[in-house]
């Protein structure tokens, strides 16, 4: 993504569904961190999208977990 962006000028995003057994992985934050200092990516073009129905189950939980994430720099759909 980093590439694309540089070598055609452009803003490309990429959309990353997470499944729900990602948002109960421990260490979700600092692998997105890890991920996007690796391949060099600038966060605002990562937007990683939950489905409604996961909230429903912990929202107090995957209102900490999303906001975590949101942190990074990323945009959360």
């Amino acid at each position: 993504l980093a590439m694309w962006n540089d070598k055609y000028d452009k803003s490309y995003r990429m959309a990353v569904n997470l499944s729900p057994r990602q948002l109960y992985t421990a260490g979700l934050e600092d692998t997105i961190k890890a991920a996007i200092k690796a391949y060099k990516l600038e966060p605002k073009y990562i937007d990683f999208e939950i489905t409604e129905g996961m909230m429903i189950r912990d929202f107090n939980f995957f209102m900490e977990i999303l906001k975590n994430i949101k942190e990074t720099g990323v945009e959360i759909s």
